[in-house]
């Protein structure tokens, strides 16, 4: 303090003391000094450091931000600088998906990669901001990071289509492209499209119209697109399982395309790949009877991409079904018929899993970091992968009914190089002779396609350890109203559950008028593939709950409730605001009123926490 009475200006004697009461915690007496500091000392990261440092605490976010580039600025190589500035990028972006506002946050994380691009922090937290947002303006320094957001192993590309699409949806002249009838020659932002058709389900009644008339397009006239948009189309039809509408004329000119490409094979002519592209759009390359002789000629690299995703890939998850174990024998009616329908169409097909936060609450409950953990119902791995992910030291068994699912799950399992995760064959049903009990069990949408779901989730209960968890996810009665709509609808209607039968419902389903439910589907991702629709609309098996239906079940399985697991939103300050007595929202009753009031907040069905108490007597060993 002496030097700045005689010297009230000096920059270093401000910014020393800045930093001291900023310490003792006094950051609105800080903060004058430290800007002060900045004004005479411009050239100085460590002041700039200091100041944004304070600027946060303050809740001065922007500013904070700011000074933290401005020190980067000044010294590049600042690594403390650099540091808090992605300190500050996540406390801001976490800050702004509280308040329902993560689309805010889509710049900050964009920043956050171009500083520590190999962080895959920062790309699962661009992809969660991007899943709630519609862009109104183009960034052009966005454009190669969403390229490389799709093709990035921690993302699941599924959730930020539309995001991506709107973004597309902005370059001009990319609508009046796809509004052509005929496949053009280019595509604004083509790159971006063709890698958006190659990696998701797009998710879109327009760009669906769009690709099935380009895709008749270029079986008209054999070769009429560019053969990565060719590709890129084939990729989006497999990945839907051939869902879109084929015309009768479509049918036949595919018979004489697959006739003259066999001859061809035969007779060791060569092929035009645009040829072999516009055949993988419109059949599965693997089921053709010249499937090995496609997969062993040389092609350029998009048709071999396709090969491989279409050919090599469904060849490895044949083989692989023989090294799946089966645990129990499958000899329930329903239980036989869930799993033809999911041999037929295994559920769901996907290419990323986004990687999950790790479990450190759930480990600390359980007291060890190394649980055993089931999953019951895994189907084509997904969720299982997740799990394994999210708890690296734990051991996973995931089981399913259809050898077609757990086949995919384990090649994408290897892919991934997850040592800690084992597949094997089972129904839920006949897990009690099972001579092993879990620290934690999860089940999510599966219960609710047994005969008797109460008699499955008992059967779990008894393989989870005293003082174990479960996670359960089941439909709402509630909120499946749009669902049960469609399925009468299809029910009058007499649409089976065949490929042909879900492309004529889709196609009315479409065509229903604006206002209907039954149209709301459209929004629905499960919509637009044929396992998807099958598993979401023609499900040979479906039961809804209520959360008095699930708080009497507990009840009868000696569970304790404990939350709802990824609530949206801000549904959580909302319900703590209308129930104030129930801070830790775990009254079902209360939550029974608050969805009366909301009733398509769980239309991703009740995903809930309980847990076995050490005193309860079943399955105790």
């Amino acid at each position: 303090m002496s030097v700045l009475r005689v010297a009230p200006d000096h920059a270093d004697a401000l910014h020393l003391l800045g930093v001291l009461e900023a310490q003792q915690g006094r950051p609105d007496r800080a903060l004058p000094r430290l800007q002060r500091a900045a004004q005479l000392s411009a050239a100085n990261p460590e002041i700039r450091l200091n100041l944004a440092n304070v600027l946060l605490a303050s809740g001065r976010g922007d500013e904070a931000l700011q000074a933290y580039r401005t020190a980067l600025g000044l010294r590049p190589d600042f690594r403390e600088a650099h540091t808090a500035l992605l300190r500050a990028i996540a406390r801001i972006g976490a800050f702004l998906e509280s308040e329902n506002r993560a689309g805010e946050a889509v710049p900050l994380w964009r920043e956050a990669i171009a500083l520590a691009p190999d962080d895959a922090g920062h790309w699962v937290a661009l992809a969660r901001a991007l899943e709630t947002t519609v862009f109104i303006k183009r960034d052009p320094q966005l454009h190669d990071v969403l390229l490389r957001l799709l093709a990035h192993p921690a993302i699941d590309p599924n959730p930020v289509c539309h995001a991506i699409l709107s973004y597309l949806r902005l370059a001009p002249g990319f609508t009046e492209a796809c509004a052509q009838p005929d496949p053009p020659e280019s595509i604004p932002d083509q790159n971006l499209f063709v890698r958006l058709l190659e990696t998701a389900i797009v998710a879109d009644p327009e760009i669906e119209a769009t690709l099935t008339r380009w895709r008749a397009a270029a079986l008209r006239r054999s070769e009429a697109a560019p053969l990565p948009l060719l590709c890129a189309i084939a990729a989006q039809c497999f990945a839907t399982e051939y869902v879109y509408v084929e015309t009768d004329a479509e049918s036949a000119a595919v018979a004489r395309l697959e006739s003259e490409t066999a001859a061809a094979f035969r007779n060791n002519e060569a092929v035009a790949p645009a040829r072999v592209a516009i055949l993988a759009a419109y059949r599965p390359l693997h089921r053709l009877p010249y499937a090995a002789a496609i997969g062993a000629a040389d092609w350029p690299m998009p048709v071999d991409v396709l090969i491989r995703r279409q050919i090599a890939e469904p060849v490895e998850e044949e083989r692989l079904r023989s090294a799946i174990p089966a645990l129990t024998a499958i000899r329930d009616a329903v239980s036989l018929a869930v799993r033809d329908q999911y041999e037929a169409n295994p559920y769901p097909r996907w290419r990323g899993v986004a990687r999950p936060r790790p479990a450190t609450a759930i480990s600390d409950r359980l007291g060890t970091e190394a649980p055993e953990i089931l999953v019951a119902g895994c189907g084509t791995g997904q969720h299982s992968a997740a799990t394994a992910m999210r708890y690296p030291r734990g051991r996973v068994l995931a089981v399913d009914l259809s050898l077609a699912s757990l086949g995919f799950a384990l090649r994408r399992a290897r892919e991934m190089g997850l040592a800690n995760l084992d597949y094997a064959q089972a129904d839920i049903l006949e897990l009690g002779a099972l001579d092993r009990r879990f620290d934690i069990i999860e089940s999510a949408g599966v219960l609710h396609h047994l005969d008797d779901p109460l008699a499955g989730w008992r059967v779990l209960t008894d393989l989870l350890k005293p003082g174990g968890l479960m996670l359960i996810a089941l439909y709402s009665e509630l909120a499946r109203r749009p669902i049960v709509a469609a399925r009468a609808f299809i029910a009058t209607r007499g649409f089976d559950a065949t490929l042909e039968g879900i492309r004529s419902a889709r196609r009315e389903i479409l065509a229903q008028m604006d206002d209907s439910v039954v149209r709301r589907l459209r929004t629905n991702r499960d919509f637009y593939s044929a396992s998807g629709c099958r598993d979401l609309l023609f499900h040979v098996q479906e039961h809804r709950f209520t959360l008095p239906r699930i708080a009497s079940a507990l009840e009868d399985l000696g569970l304790d409730f404990l939350g709802f697991d990824a609530l949206g939103g801000d549904i959580a300050a909302r319900f703590r605001a209308r129930f104030p007595g129930d801070p830790q929202m775990r009254v079902l009753a209360n939550w029974d009123a608050f969805e009366r009031d909301n009733p398509d907040m769980f239309a991703g069905m009740y995903q809930f926490w309980v847990t076995k108490p050490p005193q309860t007597g079943r399955g105790q060993q």
